[in-house]
């Protein structure tokens, strides 16, 4: 009999609090910020929708009218039974095998890991073929050189139609990640269909430190979310693509990235490729951290014009086209950063009844003024206005949206604390570190600015959507 893992109490309530907007990122889902939350943005039919609302582990489909917590989403969405639900939630959450119980129970079980198996490959791929070349764009030269070395095939499965009970095919493009011998690793796979809602999954019992990827003689490796990007991208720039490393992360996290760097010690230069949307920006910003904090240093930033590399490729063919969008909460503190201006004031406490009146955009500029000034305590010959704008062009440059998951009360009160602090001069204090604290505290402010103020413009953009549907009810 085989042996299953029994879900717990705990193990469900792990499941269930997965925050959706990390998952689905890392399943390479796009989502638009919507005040607090966010909204998926999917396809299904060839239509764009983005009925879906996510807040944390909670989420409302407002077509559908139904929601609740990640386990109800991903059984939804994914149309997965219960187990399978649990399963992607827990192994997304990183859960500890310790914490799983094996049982032989036929009641709500967890069925042990899958062994890794590739689908079934059709006996020719003229469906994925002819999928990638007309409806993605992408050059056969560029399809034939991946097929040739079967990291592309079309899978061949059967499953039975829920309205008619007959069984069916279902033929998808099936990407595969190997490991530096050639050892098939990882499988993503993805619907061809052009109709319907489209589904891109990595296939059950895939190692994720490996992914799809070509790997070259240069030192540069390119990095994409999934791999139609990427062979959108050598189609775009085919001129000595070979030479160059590319990889397919399967969504956003940083971990075959890491893999192939850790294999392949000639690869220095990352060129982070990322869609060019809310998502993509901030997997660029975490992924390009993560990587200086590894010592590497020649990390650069390309961006698609449209969405992603595909949706350029559709715009160079005359068609329909998703464009780039501007990141929300990093355009707000551009905005709020703008409208900050030198004070050339004295040092003196002012921030208590700044911060009663919630004035967090003169309280930045009151902060940065206390830094340059402490600063210039150390050095007279700084600059007051150069140092000034050059704080605060820095507050632009270090400010990562993707750290930005607290509330604006929770930030007002680390605003309050920093304030305390900031004034507390100890004995080994210099005045370069009473400068940061004042400078933080200008960061903190800004970004509480820029969220409240996104948080108001969504909220009157709800009102207006209201009142048009009242009108045209009415």
């Amino acid at each position: 009999m085989a042996k299953y893992r029994r879900i717990t109490e705990e193990q469900r309530t792990t499941a269930n609090s997965t925050d959706l907007y990390s998952f689905l990122t890392s399943h390479g889902e796009q989502l638009q910020r919507h005040g607090s939350g966010y909204k998926l943005v999917y396809t299904e039919n060839g239509q764009k929708h983005d009925s879906i609302t996510i807040n944390g582990n909670q989420w409302y489909d407002h077509k559908n009218q139904i929601g609740g917590g990640a386990i109800k989403f991903v059984e939804n969405y994914y149309g997965s039974s219960y187990p399978e639900a649990v399963e992607m939630l827990l192994g997304f959450s990183s859960v500890p095998s310790s914490n799983i119980t094996r049982v032989s129970n036929v009641n709500t079980q967890l069925p042990i890991r899958k062994e890794f198996k590739l689908p079934k490959a059709n006996s020719d791929m003229k469906r994925v073929f002819a999928y990638l070349t007309k409806t993605r764009h992408i050059s056969g030269d560029i399809v034939s050189f991946f097929a040739h070395k079967k990291m592309i095939y079309e899978s061949l499965e059967y499953y039975n139609d829920k309205t008619t009970g007959e069984q069916k095919e279902a033929h998808n493009v099936v990407f595969l990640g190997r490991d530096k011998e050639g050892t098939a690793k990882q499988a993503n796979k993805r619907s061809i269909a052009t109709y319907g809602k489209s589904f891109r999954m990595t296939v059950s019992g895939s190692d994720t430190n490996f992914s799809f990827c070509h790997i070259g003689t240069d030192d540069m490796i390119l990095v994409f979310e999934a791999p139609i990007d990427m062979l959108s991208f050598i189609t775009l720039y085919p001129a000595d693509w070979q030479k160059h490393s590319y990889i397919a992360l399967d969504g956003i996290s940083e971990r075959s990235l890491l893999q192939a760097l850790s294999d392949y010690p000639h690869l220095q230069h990352v060129v982070l490729c990322t869609d060019n949307d809310e998502g993509g920006i901030d997997a660029a910003e975490r992924i390009r951290d993560i990587l200086y904090s590894k010592g590497y240093q020649h990390i650069g930033r390309a961006t698609s014009q449209a969405k992603d590399w595909n949706e350029d490729l559709k715009h160079n063919y005359g068609e329909e086209y998703i464009p780039a969008n501007v990141h929300p909460l990093k355009n707000a503190v551009a905005n709020v950063v703008d409208e900050i201006e030198p004070q050339n004031d004295t040092l003196s406490p002012g921030f208590e009844d700044l911060l009663a009146e919630g004035l967090y955009t003169d309280i930045a500029a009151l902060a940065l003024d206390h830094s340059v000034q402490t600063l210039k305590l150390d050095d007279s010959t700084i600059d007051y206005t150069a140092m000034y704008e050059k704080l605060a062009n820095r507050i632009n440059k270090d400010f990562r949206a993707y750290r930005e998951k607290g509330k604006p009360q929770t930030k007002i009160e680390q605003l309050t604390e920093q304030i305390k602090c900031a004034f507390k001069i100890g004995e080994t204090d210099t005045c370069k570190s009473v400068a940061k604290r004042f400078y933080e505290i200008a960061q903190t402010a800004v970004s509480i600015e820029a969220s409240m103020t996104l948080e108001m413009q969504q909220a009157q953009s709800e009102i207006i959507a209201e009142t048009a549907v009242m009108t045209m009810g009415g």
